[in-house]
């Protein structure tokens, strides 16, 4: 934190916009030598490794804002907290993410905190993208794009019924995958296999 913190002193009460890209819950999901290890009770020494590298970044977040609350920043800085993919675990017999189209490779926590500048507390629903960020970040910012138009939508504003979303693994010759309403498509070229899911009934 201390170099990042430094920055932003730097800048003089200067508008700034900053990135962190938390590795830890990476695999192979490292934490400090001298991190405490819980035990979870998984089976799974992997999957335990991955629970503590995922509370050792909660507590770099926590760390994180307070320190902007020391500096009385909270009042006008918004963070956006994303994972950028979920993770696997044998759900569906892989591991990793490269190739998981299932919700727990899909799947990932988004939260937007900003108590001094947005306007309530609440839940944001409907079928949300990583695309979304950027225009979420301009809505707040009350700022739109001068020629042409984000592939997302804000997470701030409503999103229709009929929104669709695409994915990709790794390599997009591999797996794609369709996320319509209640429904995942998933095909895999190279098998020539495909797979539909009613998610709202069958969640995993």
């Amino acid at each position: 934190l201390g170099p990042s913190l430094d920055w932003i002193a730097e800048g003089k009460d200067q508008p700034f916009l900053l990135a962190y890209l938390t590795l830890s819950t990476h695999h192979n999901y490292g934490t400090p030598p001298d991190f405490p290890i819980k035990d979870y009770g998984t089976s799974d020494p992997i999957l335990n490794s991955y629970l503590n590298a995922a509370r050792f970044t909660d507590g770099f977040i926590k760390d994180l804002i307070g320190e902007f609350e020391k500096r009385g920043l909270m009042k006008n800085t918004v963070f956006i907290i994303l994972g950028d993919h979920g993770e696997a675990f044998g759900e569906h017999g892989l591991r990793g993410h490269n190739f998981t189209m299932w919700e727990e490779g899909m799947r990932v926590l988004g939260l937007v905190y900003g108590p001094g500048v947005l306007p309530k507390a609440g839940r944001i629903t409907g079928l949300r993208s990583t695309l979304d960020i950027t225009p979420t970040v301009c809505d707040i910012a009350g700022l739109e794009p001068v020629e042409g138009k984000f592939a997302g939508q804000s997470l701030l504003q409503p999103v229709p019924d009929s929104r669709r979303l695409f994915f990709s693994g790794w390599s997009k010759n591999r797996v794609l995958a369709i996320k319509e309403k209640n429904f995942k498509y998933i095909a895999w070229p190279l098998l020539g296999r495909s797979e539909v899911y009613r998610v709202d009934s069958d969640p995993e």
